[in-house]
């Protein structure tokens, strides 16, 4: 029995496996990087959200407390602040604030000032009604002395 083995085919170099693509990773510090920055955008947010929540809060007391909105709108059962009337005032502490109340509803547009950390008053403005009619607002700091008011009827 004479079986030939058959030679074997000639050996090259293998053929290479396909590379393998590494993943470039993200460096370390660029990613505690990112997350800091983002950390102090929300942390910054957040502060400024907070705080524009307490000065609303601030604003219905203030609204509430003066006695020609009390008069004319009542207890105050909602407010939404105005962003464009707002806008339109040339004092930046001046807001506008669409009020309803149990006798009636109307607009304050009025200067906002800070008391102290926990209360803002009312320093002069207006209180537009819903028929258009238009009641000035007093100074917080005047009292009824008699005085002439013209000043304040041409405002707002």
């Amino acid at each position: 029995m004479n079986h030939a083995i058959d030679p074997a085919p000639p050996l090259g170099p293998a053929p290479l496996p396909p590379p393998v693509r590494r993943r470039q990773r993200t460096p370390l510090w660029l990613v505690l990087l990112v997350g800091l920055v983002v950390g102090i955008v929300a942390a910054v947010g957040g502060l400024a959200w907070w705080g524009w929540l307490e000065f609303e809060k601030q604003a219905v007391v203030a609204m509430a407390a003066d006695p020609v909105i009390a008069e004319h709108i009542g207890s105050i059962r909602h407010s939404e602040f105005d962003w464009s009337m707002t806008s339109a005032e040339p004092d930046e502490e001046t807001f506008a604030f669409h009020v309803n109340g149990e006798r009636g509803n109307g607009t304050v547009v009025a200067r906002f000032v800070t008391e102290d950390a926990d209360s803002e008053i009312i320093d002069g403005g207006v209180l537009i009604m819903q028929d258009g009619s238009r009641i000035p607002l007093r100074s917080s700091g005047s009292q009824d002395d008699g005085t002439d008011d013209s000043e304040d009827e041409g405002r707002g």
